[in-house]
């Protein structure tokens, strides 16, 4: 393969594994100018520190993204999948490889998984994204997106820990006003998100 099919394929990796996000939010999550983005979309190869981020950001293997090599023994033995249900209906799950999973840390029982609907998140996690979500998390952490259960519904917020330990549930859209309480108790924080994935 030359250099002009390698550079062309890896570029293509990176598309797919973007899976309809944008370069801006990508861009923002790995702390890189949007034109590098495009640099990368074109088959440019990041610096090594950014390329780790993006892949980590991806949820993708960095070899698979540097040339389409899985990790070593994964064709030999093949990959399992795990199903990972929704929290706010067990009948729907979507499915992961285990070495996207085993990227995260995190024991597999302990996932869940919520669908986006509206745009209060928008536009790092858009309407119709599917978001992976551990409850397996000891402190909550200011500025993370997490699941919260208020009554019988569940929601995706960016929590911010004021200076008194008080939690405030945000929304990203400044478009749109939070429909949620001024303050959201501990009980309420069900799961903090892994990783969120826009449906194609």
């Amino acid at each position: 393969m030359d250099q002009m099919d390698t550079t062309e394929a890896r570029a293509d990796r990176l598309r797919r594994a973007m899976r309809g996000r944008t370069q801006a939010w990508l861009a923002e999550e790995i702390g890189v100018a949007t034109s590098s983005i495009n640099g990368y979309l074109k088959g440019k190869i990041p610096q090594a520190d950014v390329c780790l981020r993006m892949c980590d950001a991806l949820a993708v293997d960095i070899r698979w993204y540097l040339d389409g090599n899985s990790p070593p023994g994964e064709k030999a033995q093949g990959e399992r999948v795990v199903q990972v249900p929704f929290v706010d209906d067990a009948t729907k799950a979507l499915t992961f490889t285990t070495g996207l999973l085993d990227m995260f840390g995190v024991p597999y029982e302990s996932l869940c998984c919520i669908g986006v609907q509206g745009t209060m998140m928008a536009p790092g996690v858009p309407k119709g994204s599917e978001v992976l979500a551990t409850r397996s998390f000891s402190n909550i952490e200011d500025g993370k997106v997490y699941i919260l259960q208020l009554g019988s519904g569940f929601v995706l917020r960016r929590l911010r820990v004021r200076g008194d330990g008080g939690l405030v549930a945000v929304c990203d859209n400044p478009a749109v006003q939070n429909d949620l309480p001024d303050e959201i108790v501990h009980e309420d924080v069900a799961a903090v998100a892994l990783w969120s994935g826009h449906s194609p």
